[in-house]
């Protein structure tokens, strides 16, 4: 299948642009980008999942998506879920990444019907849930809002673990951290600062995987390991090398992991 982004409003119903890629005629699996990234994020991902059919969207406010009417989880969570459903899909793999995770635990607590199975990757229940990351939420704002360099110095900082700055990886970040616009970065973070799954994670019932860089400095893996202890079916792994973004740092780990989860699904 080409592997061309699609233009958004594909029936009215969504105002997301998505790549699709893998098989067409696939199990599907939706891939939610993080915070200041686009549908580029999951290319290490997508050769090794290609038997899959494979949805990754432009949240509103990146790539090529128009900004949202307001900026919130449930907001995102919704359109991804009526992209969702305008493509035919009735039943999928949600896979989420830092604040995509956030919005993919959303979507399997506003939506349960769509959630096949669960990814998590690098991602909390609630940032106001932790203070050491509820200090660092409500500091970024001020930090964000400054030159595209010490944008892209922090992000190097906290995106990615040192040994890996200088590849591929860093230099995805980078790009992305020179090129998303400020104002679209601080709305997300107050979104995500007002947002909780703490007190709803035993609702979730679906096969669930979390991953969890192992020199994260962005969240903590304490994050992973509350998201573990309440979801009943979960399995916490941890993705040596690799900071807060083990599918750019260490593919091959991760998208092994990735794939023994998938063939133990029932589809």
């Amino acid at each position: 299948m080409d592997n061309d982004l699609n233009n958004p409003g594909i029936d009215g119903t969504s105002t997301l642009s998505f790549m699709e890629a893998g098989n067409p005629g696939g199990s599907p699996i939706i891939l939610v980008h993080g915070w200041g990234a686009d549908h580029r994020y999951f290319e290490p991902q997508i050769d090794a999942l290609a038997e899959h059919r494979l949805i990754i969207p432009d949240l509103e406010g990146f790539g090529s998506s128009p900004a949202p009417s307001e900026y919130s989880i449930s907001l995102q969570a919704e359109k991804v879920y009526k992209l969702a459903c305008s493509l035919g899909i009735k039943n999928a793999v949600v896979l989420g990444h830092s604040m995509g995770g956030m919005i993919a635990q959303e979507i399997a607590l506003s939506y349960p019907d769509l959630v096949r199975g669960l990814i998590l990757t690098d991602t909390s229940p609630g940032m106001k849930d932790f203070p050491f990351s509820r200090f660092i939420m409500a500091l970024s704002p001020f930090l964000y809002l400054t030159t595209p360099g010490l944008r892209e110095s922090l992000a190097l900082r906290w995106a990615i673990s040192y040994r890996n700055s200088k590849g591929a990886a860093g230099g995805m970040i980078s790009e992305y951290a020179r090129t998303a616009c400020p104002r679209v970065l601080v709305r997300y973070v107050r979104a995500m600062r007002q947002w909780s799954s703490l007190s709803r994670l035993e609702k979730i019932r679906v096969p669930t995987l979390i991953i969890h860089g192992e020199l994260d400095r962005a969240i903590p893996l304490k994050h992973s390991g509350t998201i573990k202890d309440r979801i009943l079916i979960s399995k916490l792994v941890i993705i040596p090398d690799s900071g807060h973004t083990p599918h750019l740092e260490n593919p091959e780990a991760f998208n092994r992991v990735v794939k023994d989860f998938l063939e133990r699904l029932t589809w």
